[in-house]
Parts: structure tokens; sequence; C-alpha cells
């Protein structure tokens, strides 16, 4: 039992350690990569700080976020169609897993920004295949990350084999690339294509 107490006290002195360690400049908590778990005054800057990053890379595109709230909950309590969520919009909210770290959170509620777009932009979104879903969701992720300076992330995006986050992603980014930002945005509020077919 002895034994027992001393490895979970040195446990805990471990992760204390860790936690004090941390390298992360306090005016750049909501990027920190040290590996420390999310927490809800952490989610609530993070979410602030992209809401800036909507208005300064998207502006006319998408305005005004959608998204006003972020809650960290329990990772017991994600679990949505019998699979572990990392994040998901619902109503004006994003929740978070809280087995995220810093960084994947951050990934994780830029991601759930797009969605927030597509339920503001139609009175069905759960109606939209999941290519086109979770591509623009992507898309906006893809754009954000950059602009945050994460260009690792935005890397592995480019290269995801999942056909519907990174295929999907890939198609917007084809879009963008031929048609322009504004194509993209047209498909995701009408759900047509860029030669004018329903999505």
């Amino acid at each position: 039992m002895r034994r027992l107490l001393v490895l979970l006290l040195l446990l805990t002195s471990l992760t204390a350690a860790q936690e004090a360690h941390c390298d992360c400049q306090p005016s750049l908590r909501h990027l920190c990569r040290c590996g420390v778990l999310i927490e809800q005054d952490q989610a609530e800057l993070q979410l602030s700080y992209l809401n800036r990053l909507l208005m300064a890379v998207f502006d006319d595109y998408l305005y005004k976020s959608p998204a006003t709230t972020v809650r960290v909950a329990p990772a017991h309590q994600m679990v949505l169609e019998g699979e572990a969520a990392q994040g998901y919009f619902d109503n004006t909210e994003i929740v978070l897993n809280d087995s995220l770290t810093r960084d994947q959170a951050l990934m994780v509620l830029a991601h759930e920004l797009g969605h927030a777009w597509q339920y503001v932009a139609q009175s069905d979104p759960d109606a939209i295949s999941g290519f086109l879903a979770e591509g623009f969701a992507e898309w906006v992720s893809y754009h954000l990350m950059k602009r945050a300076g994460l260009v690792e992330y935005c890397d592995r995006l480019k290269k995801n084999p999942d056909p519907l986050y990174g295929g999907g992603f890939r198609w917007y980014l084809n879009v963008e690339e031929q048609f322009g930002r504004d194509a993209v945005v047209k498909i995701m509020r009408t759900w047509l294509d860029e030669k004018g077919n329903l999505s």
C-alpha cells in the first residue's frame, strides 16, 4: 500500500512538474502546444481568437460567427451515434471533448465553426451529404489554421486520405482555386455546385 501511495505521489508530482515547465507564452495560450489539456477558460479564449480570425480571413463572406459559446465536456459525454466525438456544434454552442490538448482543441473549434455556418445557411443541414458538409468545415478550418500559422496542420489536411474529410476538403480547395472563394461560399449557402447543379 505504501509503495502504491509513493508511486501515486510521484506521478502526481511529475504531472504537476510538466505543467509547471510548460513553455507557452501567456499571450499565446490559445496556440499552446505543450500537451496541456483544454480547459473552459482556454476554450473561450480560443473561440474569441478564431472569431477574430474569421473576420480577418473571410470578411464579407463569413462576416459574423454563429457560434457564440463554447463548452468543454467530459469525454464520456462526447459519444454521438456510438462514436467518440472530438467536438460538435449545437444551436449556438460548440462542445469540445476535454481529452483534447489546447492545439487540438483549436483545430476542432475551427472545424466546428465551419459547421456552424452550414446551420445558419440551411434549414436542414443534416440533409446535406457528409462529403459537402465535412469538406466545407475542413476548408474553413484550413484557412483559419493557415492564418494562425499552423502550417503543419494545413499540410496534413491536404494529405488526409479520408474520403469525406480529406476528399471533401480537396474538392472545395479545387473549387476555390478554379472559381474563387465566393464560389465556395455560394455552394455552402445554396448547395448548388459551380455549374449550378444541385449538390
